[in-house]
């Protein structure tokens, strides 16, 4: 997995024991992380077609941290990626950073489902 998940970061959320349903709490966490994901992905995909660089900075910095609390450390690189280029007013790139945004984000799925099942 490398620098697609952070498993130390799992594993903290795993020892944070089990959820009022019986369920792992950090299942909950990651099925919480991944229902937001859609609306984040629609905000910065909208920013980027719009080059609106303030937007984009705030939704990838949101969205950045929100994945590094959950040990995606790979989502977290390109937002962190999309959020400097942001900053700096920079449009270049930004389709196709979203584009491997985008199939990061499938493969970090795919990912974690097989760690959490």
């Amino acid at each position: 997995m490398g620098d697609l998940i952070n498993l130390e970061i799992v594993d903290s959320l795993k020892s944070l024991g089990m959820a009022a349903d019986d369920k792992p709490f950090v299942n909950e966490i990651i099925e919480l992380y991944f229902a937001e994901v859609p609306s984040l992905l629609t905000k910065i995909k909208t920013a980027i077609d719009n080059l609106d660089f303030q937007t984009l900075k705030v939704e990838a910095h949101t969205f950045k941290g929100a994945s590094a609390n959950v040990g995606a450390s790979g989502v977290s690189a390109i937002c962190s990626t999309l959020e400097q280029k942001a900053k700096s007013d920079s449009g270049e790139g930004l389709q196709e950073d979203y584009k491997n945004l985008e199939a990061l984000l499938e493969v970090t799925k795919i990912e974690f489902d097989k760690i959490l099942s």
